[in-house]
């Protein structure tokens, strides 16, 4: 995590120039796109009077109500039908719509697309079968009509700008159209809900239509059925005997006459039988009481006959029973039919719709785009891509960054961080005018370090060279070489680059002679050829004019024994070579030299580069004493290195323009 907010930190600047970028062309780019308007009706479900619904469903006509969810789910999908897409278009007139058919021809580019897209492949399909001999005959659609395609058009149209939707806890319908006039948008999104509010009404009212004139076939069939039951239960009555409105039949009546009369019987028989028993012997008593017994006898035998009679047509009664209460279920039956029908024709003439709407208003401000929300995604999106960008980039350097690096890369140590100063002659004059400012202090620094490398033998003669070109490596050259004449060293600086000579121009003074010059005069002792600085008793000589291969100069003997009397009149010897990866200069005079030092430009030169360069000298039997890290950026620098320069970012705010020497 340290790692990655420290690279965050050095790559801010991507961060904030994606940010600031993507951040301002989403706020653009939402002022340049086309402004939409969404209108709202609100659709409201009423459940509180489903009378007639609540009647049919006794009826077992109509099942459910509008307080179940699965039936609020099915009106949100009829809404969203094509049906209702097209009655709102035929009856609106929507069809005649400037805004209408503008819209139409916005929507309509996608499938003209795909149509193109199609028919080419179509085409090449049969090119294609045509040269491989294949029987590719296609049967063409057929065309459909201008008007029909025009209607489906507008209602894909209709659909892909119309949203409905229910939240699942309410009887609360949400239309919502969107449109680029908003006014248009409001009078879609009404004629939608005024359709269904009156779509849902006539539904209800064929509803109605049809229970009503199934109870009335019900009635008709029924009523009928009960006329013929009760006109059979009258024939029934009629055929038994059977008196339904007294309570009782004839032959009951003379069964209670017959029962009175055989009672009288029974009563005379006893007086008599007690007169007689009175009148002992009397013949005329005793007659009586024989006629008394016969009349008796004759009344029973009367109400035994009659008795069978009477079992037949309890029989018969039970039967009348059994078809009274069919007819009177059925009459029961038949007078509900009769009342429902009544009610439900009465409640048809009423009929409300259950379902009532809000109407939607203009809207006056745009849905789309949001600014707000538009500009927070770009935000979010730029920081995320800046992020990622600032981690790649930081991951895909392969330049030099740290003396960690350059240690890490090169197996030698980095002798100093150098900072970008303005200009070579700048730079040559802080190092006496400004003796501890940064770059001072930083030249001094690599003094130290090579004095350092071994005291038993310290190196006088050091090679001084770079991997590519413009890595300062001259600049570095001869501030070595004045800072060590500053300090009371006797020191000689030889320019060994006869390519791209920068020692001159460093220099105000001009010299006499020049390296190519005592080449071919043959001259070995450079205390006459060099020039000297006034200011710092430093010795110098340019490279001059070669006529021949610099390397028949760098690589002769004659190289190796003015260096040897360097050695011996110098107290250090500086020599600016041309870099490595150009030219093989600086491998001759690195075998000459005690040490080899690198200048690699900080933040420039690829790793590959300086790895190579110290491939290169391995491979010609020396290696480097070490590194420099060159034109350091000191503000951009701190961000790799917490310790940075001593003086701290002000010292350095006078040496921010890059050089190249």
């Amino acid at each position: 995590m340290r790692t990655v907010f420290e690279t965050l930190r050095r790559r801010k600047k991507i961060v904030i120039a994606c940010v600031a970028v993507l951040t301002l062309a989403s706020v653009v780019g939402g002022s340049l796109l086309q402004k939409r308007y969404t209108a709202e009706s609100i659709v409201i479900l009423d459940t509180r009077h489903p009378e007639i619904q609540q009647n049919l469903a006794q009826s077992n006509l109509v099942s459910g109500s509008m307080s179940d969810p699965a039936v609020v789910r099915s009106e949100v999908a009829l809404l969203n039908s094509t049906a209702y897409a097209r009655a709102v278009i035929e009856t609106s007139g929507l069809l005649d719509n400037p805004a209408f058919r503008a819209q139409i021809d916005d929507d309509a580019w996608q499938s003209r697309l795909k149509g193109t897209v199609e028919a080419t492949v179509d085409r090449v399909a049969t090119k294609i079968g045509r040269w491989l001999g294949l029987s590719t005959a296609v049967t063409a659609p057929a065309s459909a009509d201008s008007s029909q395609k025009l209607m489906e058009d507008a209602i894909a149209s209709f659909s892909q700008h119309l949203s409905v939707f229910n939240d699942d806890r309410s009887y609360v319908i949400k239309l919502r159209y969107e449109s680029a006039d908003p006014a248009f948008a409001a009078t879609v999104v009404n004629a939608l809900a005024q359709t269904y509010v009156t779509e849902q009404l006539r539904f209800k009212q064929d509803q109605s239509r049809v229970a009503l004139k199934w109870l009335n076939e019900q009635s008709d069939i029924l009523g009928k059925k009960v006329f013929a039951d009760e006109r059979e239960v009258a024939d029934f009555e009629r055929q038994h005997n059977l008196d339904t409105v007294t309570g009782s039949s004839i032959s009951e009546q003379r069964m209670a006459d017959l029962n009175g009369q055989l009672a009288s019987a029974i009563v005379d028989r006893a007086q008599k039988e007690v007169t007689l028993a009175r009148l002992k012997g009397s013949q005329v008593a005793a007659l009586e009481i024989d006629v008394a017994r016969l009349r008796e006898q004759a009344i029973r035998n009367q109400v035994h006959d009659l008795q069978g009679e009477l079992n037949g047509m309890n029989i018969a009664r039970v039967q009348l029973r059994e078809m009274q209460r069919k007819a009177s279920v059925e009459r029961d039956l038949y007078e509900k039919l009769l009342q429902r029908s009544q009610q439900v024709e009465s409640e048809a003439q009423s009929q409300q719709s259950d379902a009532r709407f809000l109407a939607a208003e203009v809207p006056i401000k745009p849905s789309f785009p949001n600014k707000t929300l538009l500009a927070g995604l770009g935000f979010f999106t730029s920081a995320g891509l800046g992020l990622w960008l600032a981690l790649v980039i930081d991951r895909l350097d392969e330049t030099i960054r740290t003396p960690g690096d350059a240690a890490r890369i090169t197996g030698v140590p980095t002798m100093g961080v150098i900072p970008r100063v303005g200009g070579g002659r700048q730079a040559l004059a802080a190092l006496t005018d400004r003796p501890m400012s940064t770059y001072s202090e930083a030249i001094s620094k690599v003094l130290l370090a090579l004095r350092s490398v071994d005291h038993q033998s310290p190196h006088k003669v050091i090679v001084v060279t770079s991997a590519l070109a413009g890595e300062g490596k001259s600049l570095i050259a001869a501030s070595m070489a004045r800072a060590a004449a500053a300090r009371g060293m006797r020191t000689l600086l030889i320019d060994c680059d006869f390519r791209r000579p920068a020692v001159s121009q460093l220099f105000s003074g001009k010299a006499e002679a020049s390296l190519s010059g005592m080449f071919e005069a043959n001259l070995t002792d450079t205390r006459a050829a060099a020039a000297k600085e006034e200011a710092t008793g430093l010795f110098y000589l340019p490279a001059g004019k070669v006529g021949s291969s610099p390397q028949q100069i760098l690589g002769s003997p004659w190289m190796e024994t003015v260096l040897a009397n360097a050695r011996v009149e110098y107290d250090l010897v500086v020599l600016d070579t041309p870099p490595l990866l150009a030219v093989w200069d600086a491998l001759l005079l690195s075998r000459i030299a005690e040490s080899t030092l690198i200048a690699v430009r900080w933040g420039k030169t690829p790793q590959r580069a300086v790895r190579d360069a110290v491939e290169l000298l391995r491979t010609y039997g020396t290696l480097p004493v070490g590194t420099v890290l060159s034109l350091v950026e000191w503000r951009k620098y701190r961000r790799y290195e917490s310790g940075g320069f001593y003086y701290g970012p002000k010292a350095g705010r006078r040496l921010l323009t890059e050089n190249t020497y």
